[in-house]
C-alpha cells in the first residue's frame, strides 16, 4: 500500500514536483517575454524606417523648393527663359511629391502633430508655387525688358516668403531627425535587453527542462515503484 505521505506536499517528491513545475513556468515566462520583445522590436524598427524615409523626403523637398526659387530668379535675366522654366516645373513637382511622401510616412508612424506640420509646410509651398506659376507663364510670352521689370518686382516679394518656407521646412526636418535619433537609441537599448533574454533562454532552458523533468519523475524509478507495491 502506498503511503499518502509519499504524494503529500510535505514529502520530498511533492516538493520536487512543485519546484519542477515552478521552474517550467518561469522558463516559459522568460521565453514568452523574449518572443514578445522580439515582435515589438520588429514593429519599432519598421516605424524607424518610415520616419527615416520621412526625414529624407523632407530634406529632398527642402532642396527642391530652394531650386524652384533659384530657377525663377535665373529665368528673369536669362536670354531664353524656357530651359529654366522647365527646370522650375520639374523641381516644383519633385518638391510636392517629396512633401506628400513625408506626410504618408509620418501618418503611418501615427503622429498626428507630425502630419499636421507637413500639411502646413505643403500649404505654404503651394502658395509660393501658385504665384511662381503665374509669373513663369508670363516670362514665356514677354520680351526680355518686360520680363526683367516684372521679375525684379516679383523677386522682391517672393524671396522673403520663400526664405521663410525654406527655414520652416528645415526646422521640421531637424525636429524629425531628432525624434529619429531618440527612437533609434531607445530601440538599441530594447534590442540589448531582448538579446539578454534570449541568451538566458538559450543557456538556462535545456538544463532547466532537464531539471524540471527529473523533479517531476522523482520517485518513479523501478526500485521505488517496486517498493511502493509492498
Amino acid at each position: 500500500m502506498v503511503s499518502g505521505a509519499t504524494f503529500g506536499l510535505g514529502s520530498v517528491r511533492g516538493r520536487s514536483i512543485l519546484a519542477g513545475l515552478a521552474l517550467l513556468l518561469l522558463l516559459a515566462g522568460v521565453a514568452g517575454v523574449a518572443l514578445w520583445r522580439a515582435q515589438s522590436e520588429g514593429s519599432v524598427r519598421r516605424s524607424l524606417e518610415r520616419r527615416a524615409f520621412a526625414v529624407a523626403a523632407l530634406e529632398s523637398a527642402h532642396a527642391q523648393i530652394f531650386l524652384t526659387a533659384t530657377f525663377t530668379a535665373i529665368s528673369v535675366f536669362a536670354e531664353d527663359p524656357r530651359p529654366f522654366v522647365d527646370q522650375y516645373q520639374q523641381s516644383r513637382a519633385a518638391a510636392t511629391e517629396s512633401l506628400q511622401e513625408a506626410r504618408d510616412k509620418l501618418t503611418a508612424v501615427g503622429g498626428p502633430d507630425d502630419s499636421a506640420a507637413v500639411d502646413a509646410l505643403t500649404a505654404e509651398a503651394e502658395r509660393l508655387f501658385q504665384d511662381a506659376d503665374r509669373i513663369m507663364a508670363s516670362f514665356l510670352i514677354s520680351d526680355r525688358d518686360t520680363r526683367i521689370g516684372m521679375g525684379l518686382q516679383y523677386l522682391q516679394q517672393m524671396w522673403p516668403e520663400a526664405s521663410t518656407a525654406i527655414v520652416n521646412l528645415e526646422q521640421v526636418a531637424q525636429e524629425q531627425e531628432a525624434k529619429l535619433s531618440a527612437e533609434r537609441a531607445a530601440a538599441d537599448r530594447a534590442s540589448d535587453s531582448t538579446l539578454v533574454l534570449f541568451h538566458v533562454q538559450r543557456v538556462c532552458l535545456p538544463d532547466g527542462v532537464r531539471g524540471a523533468l527529473h523533479a517531476l519523475s522523482f520517485g518513479h524509478t523501478p526500485a521505488r515503484r517496486a517498493a511502493s507495491k509492498h
